[in-house]
Formats: C-alpha cells, sequence, structure tokens
C-alpha cells in the first residue's frame, strides 16, 4: 500500500490519531493534538519515503522528537523568565524620595546648562527630535548640533547627574 494515496492516508490517520495522542499525553504533553497534526503533516511530506508497514515507528519517533522540542522551548523560555527582574516597587518611600530628588538635580543643572547647549538637548532629549531635525528647525548644522550636545552632556557629567561608562 502507497501512503501518498489519499484513501490509504485516511486509513493511516484514523488508525494512528488516537494513540499518538495518548502517547503525548503519557510523556507529559497537555495538549498533543498540535503535535500529532505535525507528525501527519510530516508523514505526507515524507509519504513517498515511508513504507505503509514503517508508518507506526515513523510517527512515534516524530512524535517523541517533537514532544522533546517541546520540552526545550519550555525550558529556555522559563530560565529567561526566572531572569527578567522584578520591577522597582514604586511605592516604595525611599526610592520615591531618591527620584524626587534626583529630578531635582537634573532639573537644576538643566538649568545651569549654556542656553544653546540646553535648547539642543531639550529638544533632542524630551521632544525627541534627531539632530537632522533639530539642525532644520535651528537654522544650523548637524555637526553644530553634534557639538552643542555634546557640551551639555560634559555639563551633566560634571554636575554628577551622569556617570560616565
Amino acid at each position: 500500500m502507497n501512503v501518498c494515496e489519499k484513501q490509504v492516508f485516511k486509513q493511516v490517520f484514523d488508525n494512528w490519531n488516537k494513540p499518538l495522542q495518548r502517547y503525548l499525553l503519557v510523556r507529559g504533553i497537555t495538549d498533543p493534538s498540535d503535535i500529532v497534526q505535525d507528525c501527519f503533516v510530516r508523514l505526507w511530506n515524507n509519504c513517498a519515503k515511508v513504507n505503509y508497514e514503517q508508518v507506526g515507528p515513523f510517527l512515534y519517533k516524530i512524535a517523541k522528537n517533537l514532544s522533546i522540542d517541546q520540552f526545550r522551548k519550555k525550558q529556555v523560555r522559563l530560565k529567561y523568565k526566572n531572569q527578567i527582574q522584578e520591577p522597582v516597587d514604586k511605592q516604595d518611600g525611599q526610592f520615591q524620595l531618591e527620584e524626587g530628588e534626583f529630578k531635582e538635580r537634573l532639573e537644576a543643572a538643566i538649568e545651569s546648562m549654556p542656553e544653546l547647549s540646553k535648547e539642543v538637548f531639550v529638544m533632542h532629549r524630551f521632544d525627541s527630535l534627531s539632530y537632522k531635525d533639530i539642525a532644520k528647525v535651528l537654522g544650523i548644522s548637524v555637526k553644530a548640533v553634534e557639538k552643542r550636545m555634546h557640551k551639555g552632556l560634559s555639563h551633566l557629567y560634571r554636575q554628577k547627574i551622569l556617570k560616565k561608562r
């Protein structure tokens, strides 16, 4: 019998669908229907290579490999999920106090910047304009915008608002 014939393939599906699902349930797969479907898709794609007598072992081998793949993917997701740090509790009084103090220091440092640097810094960091857009708005070159931004950042480093990496 040729597995590539639709009638034979339907018969194979009817004979092996439930046993494969039970096999995957025993292996710990909670929803085996997707994996079983993938097994039959792979069988159909390789039907010319698989003899009718080899269908069972072929399907079980694919089911086993796909279940292992799914388990590995879950392990990777769990590993990275556990590595994600919890956000800082914004209700913490100490955090709010430090955040307020930092904002005050930042505002004071920006106010004490040279006027040209302050203008470029605010447009870039707070208004999210690109250097090119700032140059158009101010009627200066992109290089001049870069220089003014550098001066503004240097000022913040000197004020100890920013730390060098």
